[in-house]
């Protein structure tokens, strides 16, 4: 219903609906299972790179911008901070990224790390987490890349406009 509101009666929000959904999916079974299947994450990457062109073809560069960019924070993260972050959501954030493109990868990386961080910190505070837990973080980059696929061009003119006065 937010797709079609956003983005009206086209073939496009047919396009952002799979995007939707693929992402509530994989939040789900990551949340569930702590784990993103490849047989799900791989042809969803493989669908957001065959539509850049198709989609995007003034921003071919942004959109794989997006993607490298994504998959680069977050593959330093599972690399050199053991343990922090899972080869999944690597995956995950690559296909946000090339969804995406640059910068709205930025808000939507922005808005994982924030509401993941602040969850984490509520279940520190109430106990119902120890220090060395572990919470899912796919569903935090699911949520948040649907929030920016469908508002990321408004939320990044409206903090710019605030930023810059």
């Amino acid at each position: 219903l937010l797709t079609w509101l956003r983005f009206g009666q086209s073939w496009e929000t047919a396009l952002y609906c799979l995007y939707g959904s693929v992402l509530i999916i994989l939040g789900g079974i990551d949340l569930e299972h702590q784990k993103i299947p490849n047989i799900l994450i791989y042809p969803a990457i493989g669908l957001g790179l065959i539509m850049i062109p198709i989609l995007h073809i003034n921003n071919i560069w942004m959109m794989l911008a997006g993607g490298r960019l994504g998959f680069g924070v977050l593959f330093f993260g599972a690399v050199f901070a053991l343990g922090a972050m899972g080869m999944g959501d690597v995956k995950l954030v690559l296909f946000c990224g090339f969804v995406l493109g640059f910068p709205e990868i930025v808000l939507a990386l922005f808005l994982a790390f924030v509401s993941g961080g602040l969850l984490a910190g509520i279940l520190l505070v109430m106990k119902k987490i120890g220090k060395k837990d572990t919470i899912a973080f796919g569903p935090f980059l699911g949520l948040a890349g649907f929030v920016t696929l469908l508002y990321g061009s408004q939320i990044l003119s409206w903090w710019l406009g605030r930023v810059s006065g």
